[in-house]
């Protein structure tokens, strides 16, 4: 963090306009909508309006606005088709459940099918909706206990798919489907993509999973920069796949390191790097503090990798950093508590906020140190209240 990727990958679309390149020509895809406007805007400002007709955007949106294109006619090019958008009356999650229940299945969570689905999909898998395919299973038979698991999803996989082509509906992972099938298998609607773009960047590159990868790379016969940092890789559990972008690098990728920062002074660097070293995702040599950063600034790290809290210790105790320099991210609250717990046996000050609280300061947090203390002895009155009557919760059920 704080080395200017972004500000990288804006110098190199403005360079490549002022060197000749159409505007038309380039490609920059963000991670999401509202950074892809970010790096819009900031192009235009650095260029001018010759920029604005240089695509940036995200890959979902980027490939269903070529399919849209080769495909004028279909209903499903109109975005109230699409689920997860604020005008599609149907969402995923209402499409699914009625289903199950119809075919007395009753013991999938329908979140964790649609999640299973897409995992699957992005993996490149092809899923028939017409049966529970060898390949589907094979796939299953990885992220599940067992075969017999494995099956009962892959049929209530197959059974959301059949749903969304019965009813003409598509989900976000379906964009990237049909422009990666159009690409890999040479479809005469897609023949012409590759040819659209001579310039092509990706940033957050450690956050693309195998389809992205894939399509991106089908769509590049020219220059193609990926902009990221292993270190920042965190969404493995949404099937990012920076084991990819190692892959070219071995294979004999040109790699530009970025050491400097800009953001965080030489301490906060010192912990991050003392983390990264000897993970297989530490590329391009230890980070150095700018003469430029500042030691207001914070660094942000991801709980539940590696040695985090062990790091911040050492960074406090040894090197003399101040406390409230860090910043824990955790995606639980169960997570938070851990990070928790081992600050405070390192007796390092913290100060926890998730919503306005730490982890027992939740809803959640609230109702099990109460059911705790009620069944003890030791509970007051208002948290004797609290869990009473709350059937929902599964916490004590009073007649």
């Amino acid at each position: 963090p704080g080395s200017g990727k972004t500000t990288t990958a804006i110098e190199w679309a403005a360079r490549s306009i002022a060197s000749g390149v159409a505007p038309n020509r380039i490609l920059m895809v963000a991670y999401n909508a509202s950074a892809g406007k970010a790096i819009k805007e900031r192009i235009e400002k650095r260029v001018g309006e010759a920029a604005r007709s240089a695509w940036v955007g995200t890959l979902h949106g980027m490939c269903w606005r070529m399919w849209r294109e080769a495909h004028p006619g279909d209903p499903r090019g109109s975005v109230e088709r699409v689920m997860g958008t604020d005008t599609c009356e149907v969402t995923a999650y209402g499409l699914l459940a009625p289903i199950l229940r119809a075919e007395g299945i009753f013991d999938l969570n329908p979140k964790d099918v649609i999640t299973l689905s897409e995992r699957v999909r992005e993996a490149c898998v092809r899923v028939d909706p017409r049966q529970v395919s060898d390949e589907l299973v094979t796939d299953l038979k990885d992220r599940l206990p067992n075969e017999q698991a494995a099956r009962i999803y892959g049929r209530a996989i197959t059974l959301y798919e059949k749903a969304k082509i019965d009813r003409g509906l598509l989900d976000f992972t379906d964009m990237l489907v049909m422009a990666h099938r159009g690409l890999i298998d040479d479809l005469p609607w897609a023949s012409k993509l590759p040819n659209r773009w001579s310039h092509v960047l990706v940033d957050e590159a450690q956050d693309a999973n195998r389809i992205q990868v894939e399509i991106v790379t089908a769509l590049t016969p020219g220059c193609l920069l990926w902009v990221g940092d292993f270190r920042q890789s965190i969404y493995g559990f949404r099937g990012a796949r920076p084991d990819l972008l190692r892959s070219r690098i071995e294979a004999g990728a040109t790699v530009l390191p970025m050491r400097y920062n800009y953001r965080s002074d030489v301490k906060i660097v010192a912990a991050s790097n003392r983390f990264a070293v000897g993970h297989d995702w530490h590329v391009g040599g230890d980070s150095v503090a700018h003469d430029g950063a500042t030691s207001s600034d914070r660094a942000a790290v991801a709980a539940g990798t590696c040695r985090v809290e062990e790091e911040i210790t050492h960074a406090v105790k040894i090197d003399g950093a101040s406390p409230d320099r860090f910043a824990v991210l955790t995606r639980t609250n169960a997570e938070l508590a851990v990070s928790e717990a081992k600050l405070a046996l390192a007796d390092v000050p913290y100060r926890s906020s998730s919503g306005s609280a730490g982890a027992w300061g939740t809803r959640d947090g609230k109702a099990i140190l109460a059911y705790l203390r009620t069944a003890s002895g030791t509970a007051t009155v208002d948290e004797i209240v609290s869990i009473a009557n709350r059937p929902v919760r599964k916490l004590s059920r009073v007649a």
